[in-house]
């Protein structure tokens, strides 16, 4: 409470919408698989429950408000279950590249993050065959550390 400056009903709502927040992603996986992308929750506006949605899908923002939760929408390209399906793709070329791999819910992509002695010509190697758009690449350490 007193690193975020709220007192102590602020703290009990948050605590208490984080872990509420799991379950509904769960049952968002399960009711929407074809365009449930992702969940992440604004604390400080309220505890608004953003969701992405492959196409801005409204009826999963209807499904979770239905459940008491206060949600907004946002648009995605991915829908959660292709970003994990193209993570899991990945994840044996990544490893063996020494590469941090993981999925950016907020961004709606793949994260790779490729340490400065992995060559830039392997990676792009690993990704040939991916869709515009769905892999990000960052420079530093990988995911793992």
């Amino acid at each position: 409470m007193q690193d975020l400056g709220i007192d102590a009903a602020e703290a009990e709502r948050r605590l208490k919408l984080q872990e509420q927040t799991p379950a509904l992603e769960t049952d968002l996986k399960a009711r929407f698989p074809e365009t449930f992308a992702g969940l992440w929750i604004n604390q400080d506006g309220g505890g608004t429950v953003t969701i992405a949605s492959k196409g801005g899908d409204p009826a999963v923002v209807k499904f979770a408000r239905g459940r008491s939760f206060d949600a907004a929408g946002v648009s995605a390209t991915w829908s959660s279950a292709e970003l994990e399906a193209a993570a899991g793709r990945l994840s044996p070329g990544a490893a063996a590249l020494g590469l941090g791999i993981g999925v950016d819910v907020r961004s709606n992509q793949v994260l790779i993050r490729r340490p400065p002695d992995a060559s830039a010509e392997s990676v792009s190697a690993l990704l040939a065959a991916e869709p515009p758009g769905l892999v990000r690449i960052e420079e530093g350490s990988d995911t793992t550390g």
